[in-house]
């Protein structure tokens, strides 16, 4: 069965906005939902009106949608726990691998760019993996 906790901490993990930059006029953001904008006010530009009118160069930039690709897949880890259906393994597998994605994309956009970038969503995506990873291990070793 699926614990609260986890589900809560896992769509946290997607709402955050998961690469954070700044330039000399303002700030955006890449999230697992679409394109932020700071300045001159907030507006979201949902993923599939991007991937829409958008031109998606491939390498580095790629990162940013294969995480999210990687994201959604963790999240249909998710919904099959509470069929009884689920490895957390795998769960945590995907989500470490898209916030190992998305730090590969913070990084790559910091040096093509050069604006300033705060991964601020792989951190959360690791920590809710290393969390969750090592709270079923630890109920796993513990005697009955």
């Amino acid at each position: 069965m699926t614990d609260r906790r986890r589900v809560l901490a896992v769509l946290l993990a997607g709402v955050v906005p998961w690469t954070v930059y700044f330039y000399d006029g303002g700030a955006g953001g890449f999230a697992a939902y679409g394109l932020l904008s700071f300045t001159p006010s907030f507006r979201v530009t949902d993923l599939a009106a991007y991937l829409d009118s958008a031109v998606v160069p491939g390498g580095w930039f790629s990162a940013w949608l294969t995480g999210v690709l990687l994201y959604a897949l963790a999240l249909l880890s998710l919904a099959l726990g509470a069929l009884g259906l689920e490895d957390h393994r795998v769960t945590d597998g995907l989500l470490a691998l898209a916030g190992l994605n998305e730090l590969y994309f913070a990084v790559g956009f910091y040096t093509n760019r050069d604006y300033l970038t705060l991964p601020l969503g792989a951190l959360c995506l690791l920590a809710v993996a290393v969390w969750d990873y090592r709270r079923v291990r630890g109920r796993a070793f513990r005697p009955q």
